[in-house]
C-alpha cells in the first residue's frame, strides 16, 4: 500500500524558478559570450568567465535536491528527488501534523535554497528551530518530527490528506499528535 502526493508549486515559486532559470540559463551565458568575443578568453576575462560559467552548473546540480513530490508506503515516507530521495521510516516517527506559515515564525535558510524549484536544505525557525525543508509551497505544509530530534518541513498536496493517509498506515498511532490548533490551521489556508 503507497500513496504519491506531488509537490504543487505556489506562484511565487513559478516567479521565482522562472526568474533565476532566465539569469542563471540565458544571461549569464550570453553575457560571458559576448565579453569572450570581443576581448577575448585570455587574462581576468578567462577566469571571470569559469567563475561565472559555474552558475548554470550549480542550478542544475540543484535541481537534484528539490522536492517533486512525497510519497508514503507501509513502512516509511519518502520526498522524491531526482537526486537521492530522504527515506524516513514510519516507525521513527513520532509526531506528523499540519503547520501554518504563522506556526512557523522566521525561517532562515543557513544552508540550501530560496526560490528556485522551491526552498528546501537546512533551515532555521524561530518557533521550531533546526529544520530539514522540502517545500514548494508555503501554504501545505507539514512538519514531520522524529524520536531522533530531527524536523522536516514538507509540503504535500493535499496536505490535510496526507496527515490522513499517514493516520490510516499507522493505524492511528500518532493521530492524537495531530492538535487542534493544526486543524485550524488547515482549515485557515483553504
Amino acid at each position: 500500500m503507497q500513496r504519491y502526493f506531488p509537490a504543487r508549486w505556489s506562484v511565487l515559486n513559478w516567479v521565482f524558478t522562472i526568474f533565476v532559470g532566465y539569469i542563471a540559463f540565458i544571461m549569464v551565458p550570453v553575457t560571458m559570450i559576448e565579453i569572450i568575443r570581443e576581448e577575448g578568453f585570455g587574462g581576468s576575462n578567462g577566469v571571470w568567465a569559469l567563475l561565472v560559467g559555474f552558475v548554470p552548473l550549480l542550478m542544475l546540480v540543484s535541481a537534484l535536491y528539490a522536492p517533486w513530490g512525497y510519497m508514503i508506503t507501509d513502512s516509511e515516507m519518502r520526498v522524491r528527488r531526482l537526486g537521492r530521495n530522504i527515506t524516513i521510516p514510519l516507525s521513527d516517527i513520532r509526531h506528523v501534523g499540519i503547520l501554518s506559515r504563522r506556526d512557523l515564525g522566521l525561517p532562515i535558510r543557513y544552508l540550501g535554497v530560496g526560490g528556485f524549484l522551491g526552498w528546501y536544505g537546512k533551515f532555521w525557525s524561530s518557533q521550531k528551530g533546526f529544520m530539514n525543508v522540502y517545500i514548494t509551497h508555503t501554504r501545505h505544509l507539514v512538519l514531520i518530527e522524529t524520536h531522533q530530534g530531527q524536523t522536516f518541513l514538507i509540503s504535500p498536496y493535499p496536505s490535510d490528506q496526507f496527515v490522513e493517509y499517514f493516520n490510516t498506515v499507522t493505524d492511528g498511532a500518532l493521530s492524537e499528535t495531530v492538535s487542534h490548533r493544526a486543524k485550524v490551521s488547515t482549515a485557515e489556508t483553504h
